[in-house]
């Protein structure tokens, strides 16, 4: 209800953390931000949040899931658990994430969409907070098995080192010039920061991309290897 709604709001305005990032000149804004009564009158607060970048995992048998609705596209989700030894190999997983689904060069966008012809849509994306790379394909509902036997080779070829040093050069790259459109939007700049103050990580895009710059193919292949399917989610009607 509209009360609820207004009490809780009352709560978060009192109880919540509170970050207030500045973009533009902030010469005078910052000094008019200080001097503000009633920002003065806020007192330090502690988040309320649990910070766990590499989550443990626990190991889990690999399952299949699948839902009827109706639908004229089927959709497959497939959730892979990365288990990471030190929090710096994220970096070696964002680059393994775009090889693999990360952009138009990836391997299941070639191979799942151009060459196979078996996805309208095919990709993946890395949830660096829950330690997870989701995969997710639009197919015709009747080339389920197909797409699904290519999708598990992608993700084998990968454990495999099937992937060239020029793939992962350009993948880099592409990653590079993305972080470095963060600096064109002040709100992307202002999503950047926020994330890493959540995360309480280093949040230097100069660093993040010298990180990026690191990664070999030997550190993707090793991350590869502790990649394990948890669930396989299939939408169809």
């Amino acid at each position: 209800s509209g009360k609820e709604l207004y009490e809780y709001y009352k709560k978060m305005i009192a109880e919540c953390k509170i970050d207030i990032f500045i973009s533009g000149d902030i010469e005078n804004i910052t000094d008019i931000v200080k001097e503000n009564e009633n920002i003065k009158n806020l007192h330090e607060r502690d988040a309320k949040y649990v910070i766990n970048i590499i989550e443990e995992k626990q190991s889990t048998e690999e399952r299949e899931i699948k839902e009827d609705m109706d639908v004229v596209q089927g959709k497959i989700v497939i959730g892979l658990d990365v288990h990471l030894e030190d929090k710096k190999q994220k970096y070696d997983t964002v680059v393994y994430n775009a090889i693999l689904g990360g952009t138009a060069t990836s391997k299941l966008f070639q191979n799942v969409r151009e060459k196979a012809s078996l996805a309208y849509t095919a990709g993946s994306n890395y949830i660096r907070q829950k330690g997870n790379v989701f995969i997710r394909c639009g197919i015709e509902i009747e080339n389920y098995e197909k797409a699904l036997e290519i999708i598990k080779k992608q993700i084998e070829d990968m454990k495999q080192g099937n992937f060239t040093e020029e793939e992962l050069e350009n993948t880099k790259q592409y990653i590079i010039s993305t972080i470095q459109e963060i600096k064109d939007e002040q709100d992307t700049q202002i999503a950047y920061y926020f994330s890493h103050e959540l995360a309480k990580t280093d949040s230097s895009i100069e660093k993040y991309i010298n990180d990026v710059r690191k990664v070999t193919k030997e550190q993707i292949i090793e991350i590869a290897k502790t990649v394990k399917i948890n669930t396989i989610y299939f939408l169809k009607n």
